[in-house]
């Protein structure tokens, strides 16, 4: 489980992705926290296309963030 912070690396790496498409994040307690990190990043990210972030707890807040 990379939880939290760990889904704040990925939405770090995310930010600066052109080539990445596909991406599974299910099953990795990222909770709204990193929800919130994964949705501002997705708004800088083109190349991704598909994105699985079922089973971590997000929640609505998280949920939001992400769109």
């Amino acid at each position: 489980h990379i939880g939290a912070e760990g889904a704040k690396a990925f939405a770090a790496a995310l930010e600066k992705n052109a080539t990445l498409t596909r991406l599974d994040l299910g099953h990795n307690s990222i909770e709204a926290e990193g929800g919130r990190a994964i949705g501002a990043a997705l708004e800088k990210n083109a190349a991704l296309t598909t994105l699985n972030l079922g089973d971590n707890s997000i929640g609505p807040e998280g949920g939001r963030a992400i769109g």
